[in-house]
């Protein structure tokens, strides 16, 4: 009977074994088509963009209202600390499980409030800050640009919430991307592209980006409820040991980045 069972426990852990070895490589075959689909519809975008306008001011214009939101993703913090989100997350599921909630809860807060501020300042200060980026622009393609990045401001919050929530997944080892809704968000525009032809303009990819990057962040919602059981609640701990850690951590992660 000894025997037996000792067989019986070491089939058991080798089949379990065989069981994490499929899904590790599973989770790597899907982040690695993830980054695929994102490079190959990223150059897509970028071919549209370029049969559409050429080499003109008014592209010129649109790329940089389009670099606006990334600029402020890494500023305000949601961009730069995916690897650091991930690494104490996952620490926390072992280590301390009940300080999830609020751990989550509070950082979402701090990155919401600090992107609501550079926001606010790109609206308010709108025409100085393109004329900062773009000097040499003609009037006509600057006050494109202009318009541009204002209609586009929001991928501030739907990407930066997207690279946020891959990384709290990543932590419950569930193969999302942080540019996985700008992939979604791509793509929409493109398939709009494809049906109705080069009809719109600016305004109109501008818009498609926003719109699709929210349906892309709403289906990243629905996973990260599915998977990890977080909910969005009001409780802010900025003083708590764990959030100060992860701030500190990624704090200087964006400083030596920048410097």
């Amino acid at each position: 009977m000894a025997r037996d069972s000792t067989w019986s426990i070491g089939r058991s852990l080798r089949l379990q074994a065989v069981v994490n070895l499929v899904a590790s490589h599973w989770n790597h075959g899907i982040v690695f088509l993830q980054l695929a689909l994102n490079a190959v519809v990223g150059y897509g975008f970028t071919r549209m963009l370029a049969n559409m306008y050429g080499v003109s001011a008014a592209k010129d214009g649109f790329d940089i209202a389009y670099s606006v939101p990334f600029i402020i993703l890494n500023l305000s913090g949601f961009a730069f600390g995916h690897a650091v989100i991930s690494t104490h997350f996952a620490k926390l599921r072992v280590t301390d499980p009940e300080k999830l909630q609020v751990v989550f809860s509070t950082i979402l807060h701090l990155m919401l409030l600090v992107g609501a501020l550079l926001v606010g300042a790109c609206y308010v200060w709108d025409e100085q800050l393109i004329q900062l980026l773009a000097p040499g622009l003609p009037a006509a393609a600057r006050d494109q640009a202009r318009q541009s990045m204002l209609l586009m401001l929001p991928l501030t919050f739907t990407l930066g919430l997207s690279a946020y929530w891959s990384a709290v997944l990543v932590a419950f080892k569930v193969p999302f991307t942080a540019e996985a809704c700008q992939l979604i968000s791509r793509l929409g525009v493109l398939v709009w592209f494809l049906a109705s032809g080069p009809a719109f303009g600016f305004v109109g990819i501008s818009l498609g980006l926003v719109g699709a990057s929210v349906s892309g962040l709403a289906f990243e919602w629905f996973v990260l409820r599915k998977y990890t059981g977080l909910s969005l609640t009001l409780d802010f701990s900025p003083r708590d040991p764990k959030v100060r850690e992860v701030v500190w951590q990624g704090s200087s992660f964006l400083v030596a980045t920048l410097v």
